[in-house]
């Protein structure tokens, strides 16, 4: 009985760190694909979304559709990011890497958002590379492993 549970353990965990290495490949391909729509696709993108929230800019005092659209871009770039720092953090819990190892694999995927900008959305009709987005990214992405880092970490203490 306590080998049967062993290996369905350990066939749970293989299937949770298959599960989270394929997240953080597909997130990536989500990130890097909306980095190749054309312009104008990708403004087309962001207007459905100034609509969709046009009514709650305007209950904040916000009427520019400029500053709108700014707005809705930039919490995507942060928001995509958030996500990807949450999966990463994930990928090092499943796969038990802790310490010095995780930080070198978190600083690894701070590659992303370099190759997003400064290569894919240059390439991209229509689109530029911004070092500001960088910025956004990063930022998104620590958050998003800080609040991993704070679930685990009270998870751990019930």
């Amino acid at each position: 009985m306590a080998r049967h549970f062993a290996q369905d353990t350990g066939d749970s965990a293989r299937a949770a760190r298959r599960g989270w290495c394929v997240a953080l490949v597909v997130w990536v391909c989500v990130i890097w694909g909306h980095s190749l729509l054309a312009g104008p696709q990708s403004s087309a993108e962001s207007g459905f979304v100034v609509t969709l929230l046009r009514p709650l800019f305007t209950a904040v005092g916000v009427t520019d559709p400029d500053l709108m659209s700014l707005a809705v871009r930039k919490a995507a770039h942060f928001t995509e990011y958030l996500i990807l720092g949450l999966i990463v953090a994930n990928n090092c819990r499943v796969r038990m890497v802790r310490g010095w190892r995780a930080a070198i694999l978190t600083l690894a995927f701070v590659a992303v958002p370099f190759i997003d900008e400064l290569c894919i959305q240059r390439m991209t009709p229509g689109r530029s590379g911004n070092l500001v987005d960088v910025g956004i990214d990063c930022a998104g992405f620590a958050l998003g492993t800080f609040v991993a880092w704070l679930w685990f970490r009270g998870k751990d203490r019930s």
